[in-house]
């Protein structure tokens, strides 16, 4: 409810917009127009190339979190240096030097990773001051609730296959206490279970 205000005050009394069929939502033609995103740092043109087709959740909804990965990491894409900077002040200076940063990025083949599209929000390629490789992975979230899990979808058998990727990849990575997968796997504990299993 906070961020609903929030953001109707937002468009309201500083960009002084219009809304669609809800109030957090923008219209059509000004979510076309880019104004769901900061106006600056090629921010929209960055959107338009890697979505050129409009649909509401990202250009509109503005209690979605679609568009704040934009917002965020393509000025850090634009001015890499800038991007370490802002990074090392959060990892203690382990950071040499960034050299990809991707937003929306699932791997290729999927059949490799978790075969159901997952991506992250934003993907980063990086070299320590160690001189070893490293990626980030980092997944924004605004005002989503986890999803509940189907438990005849694809994702439920995935998670609960004792010989499947989730299981063994998890096993693999040590991060985590013995029988603790069974915490992982409930409501709460699933978003992170997929992104180390996307990330591993």
């Amino acid at each position: 409810r906070a961020a609903r205000e929030y953001q109707v005050k937002y468009r309201e009394k500083y960009i002084s917009l219009d809304y669609n069929q809800y109030v957090t939502w923008l219209t059509d033609s000004d979510g076309q127009k880019g104004k769901n995103f900061y106006p600056d740092l090629g921010i929209f043109e960055a959107v338009k190339q890697r979505y050129p087709k409009f649909y509401v959740d990202l250009y509109s909804d503005m209690l979605r979190s679609e568009h704040i990965p934009f917002n965020i990491f393509v000025p850090f894409r634009q001015d890499l240096e800038f991007g370490k900077n802002v990074f090392n002040k959060i990892m203690g200076n382990c950071i040499q030097s960034i050299e990809n940063i991707k937003i929306e990025f699932a791997p290729s083949p999927k059949e490799n990773y978790l075969d159901d599209g997952t991506s992250l929000d934003a993907y980063i390629e990086y070299t320590h001051t160690d001189n070893s490789k490293g990626i980030i992975g980092i997944e924004v979230k605004y005002t989503e609730k986890e999803y509940p899990l189907d438990p005849n979808s694809k994702q439920a058998k995935d998670i609960n296959d004792k010989n499947g990727k989730y299981y063994s990849i998890s096993e693999q990575s040590g991060l985590y206490k013995p029988n603790s997968i069974e915490t992982l796997q409930k409501e709460g504990g699933r978003f992170n279970y997929s992104m180390q299993v996307f990330v591993f």
